[in-house]
């Protein structure tokens, strides 16, 4: 995803020395002792009356400072519950008139293969649809597809997806989660895969799950997943966060994949998963989410890359986001953009259904000069958000 904004710029070239006014001349001739004073008094004054009001000096850098205090429920995020089903792993494409999210089929709620909701306003849904009402040959039948991610290429709708392979079965006896590929003329379906097998699996990584399109500024599209190591308990293999090029059809996987990023932090626990690329001015933004979904410690993560494809460093030794006043463990991170205005849709875990949450939070985010993001309002930095001055968000 690309964001464009526009840092503030400050700047000016002067061509032409103007004569100094009377009252220039005449401080000139003043004693210089006096006129030292004066200007140290001057800025005194103008420091004092800035911190009282809290106005940033003309051409100051945005700040974001740290503030204890958790912010008010419904400034950070609007929180909802969807009156039909429960959610798991969203993705919002938008367009122009109508936007559209996709959410997992999860054993056990619905018979959904690929929810899909369309909407207008948030939480607004019009309808509740199969996406992807018949599963290609490879899949497990009767299960439900994750991470559905939908991008328009050309005249044609992409959906990537994991779903589970029939043929590849773990230690544990179940399934190992692949990926596949399929298509539709339409956003709202039916998407069709005709491929005998899925389009990626490694069998030494148990597996792959999370698959999430972006296409970068100069047009070249990328995919991004992660493999599901952590699907063998008690022995979970590391979990890294792959990045490769797809073709101009957005379907068609080029070159070899490579590791932008493994679960080596403490607050990843056992994995890191749903990778989501955002491009914002002159960065390169890979959010992520860390540990458990079920768990507290679940957190929203975000590394910086120095391209598409990496490499990737995050700059926190904690999430970027983590439990807020929305309910703890916030993971499954989305950023779309609607109207102009960047959101990040996300599920905090509060009562846990297996592999689905009852509740959605769409939070407002924007940039620093810098490009680092942060939770906004309409108005700019949320007060009371638990942030450092590079930007980190902790709500903890």
């Amino acid at each position: 995803m690309n964001i464009a904004y526009e840092p503030q710029i400050l700047s000016g070239a002067r061509t032409t020395r103007p004569s100094a006014p009377s009252w220039a001349r005449r401080i000139r001739s003043w004693p210089l002792w006096l006129a030292v004073s004066l200007v140290i008094i001057l800025l005194a004054v103008t420091v004092a009356v800035t911190t009282i009001l809290s106005i940033p000096l003309p051409g100051a850098p945005i700040t974001v400072t740290v503030d204890p205090l958790p912010a008010d429920n419904m400034s950070i995020a609007q929180t909802f519950a969807p009156t039909k089903g429960l959610i798991s792993d969203p993705f919002v494409l938008s367009s122009s008139r109508v936007d559209y999210m996709y959410s997992s089929g999860l054993p056990g709620v619905g018979k959904l293969h690929v929810p899909e909701r369309s909407f207008v306003v948030m939480g607004k849904f019009h309808s509740l649809r199969d996406a992807m009402p018949h599963v290609p040959s490879w899949v497990e039948p009767d299960t439900g597809l994750w991470s559905p991610d939908v991008r328009k290429v050309g005249a044609t709708y992409v959906m990537w997806y994991s779903g589970q392979d029939r043929d590849f079965i773990l230690s544990t006896g179940a399934p190992a989660q692949c990926i596949g590929v399929a298509t539709s003329p339409s956003p709202a379906g039916p998407f069709l895969s005709r491929s005998p097998t899925p389009a990626i699996c490694q069998s030494a990584g148990h597996g792959d799950i999370d698959p999430r399109s972006f296409i970068a500024p100069n047009g070249q599209e990328w995919l991004y997943w992660k493999n599901d190591g952590n699907a063998v308990d008690p022995q979970p293999l590391t979990t890294h966060i792959y990045a490769q090029r797809l073709a101009s059809n957005g379907q068609t996987l080029i070159g070899s994949a490579a590791v932008l990023l493994d679960n080596n932090l403490p607050w990843e626990g056992n994995l890191i998963e749903a990778p989501d690329m955002v491009h914002a001015g002159h960065r390169y933004l890979l959010f992520f989410s860390g540990n458990a979904s079920t768990a507290e410690v679940n957190g929203i993560g975000l590394a910086l890359c120095k391209g598409p494809g990496g490499p990737c460093t995050s700059p926190y030794h904690g999430p970027w986001l983590g439990s807020n006043v929305q309910g703890a463990g916030p993971g499954e991170e989305t950023v779309y953009v609607q109207n102009g205005i960047t959101w990040l849709l996300y599920t905090p875990e509060a009562i846990y259904h297996p592999f689905a949450f009852p509740r959605l939070a769409a939070a407002r985010i924007a940039f620093t000069a810098a490009g680092m993001p942060y939770i906004a309002d309409r108005q700019g930095m949320v007060p009371g958000v638990t942030a450092g001055a590079d930007g980190q968000i902790g709500l903890r």
